[in-house]
């Protein structure tokens, strides 16, 4: 089975390191998009399977680059899930309207959760 690509948009190194790492472990091809500009330098390079989006970003939020994406038809089939920090009622409810798949908050997810929620998005 052809190894499933991640893009994982995230400013914050640490969260970054550890994202990566820890999907690679479990065998996941993974880059990383600092702000909207190397979003779509990435999605250039390769298309992802899943992207793992953070709300809060310098420049364009994630909630703009989603709804940005869905209206891409190259890109708008992308399962999309947002990992925040933002828990609250209004952030879940736009990301929902935009087609986001999930709506995590980094406090109360592990990185295993996560990968264990990635594979059963993407079927494996």
């Amino acid at each position: 089975m052809e190894q499933k690509h991640i893009l994982v948009v995230e400013d914050e190194l640490l969260h970054v390191e550890i994202y990566k790492v820890k999907l690679q472990e479990a065998g996941f091809s993974v880059a990383i998009a600092q702000n909207e500009e190397e979003v779509y330098g990435a999605l250039k390079v390769k298309k992802p399977d899943l992207i793992l989006l953070d709300i809060l970003l310098p420049g364009k939020s994630g909630l703009e680059i989603l709804e940005e994406l869905r209206g891409n038809a190259e890109y708008a089939g992308i399962p999309v899930v947002m990992l925040t920090n933002y828990d609250d009622t209004q952030s879940r409810d736009k990301a929902a309207a935009l087609g986001a798949q999930e709506y995590f908050v980094k406090a109360n997810m592990t990185p295993t959760e996560i990968i264990r929620k990635v594979n059963e998005i993407l079927g494996i």
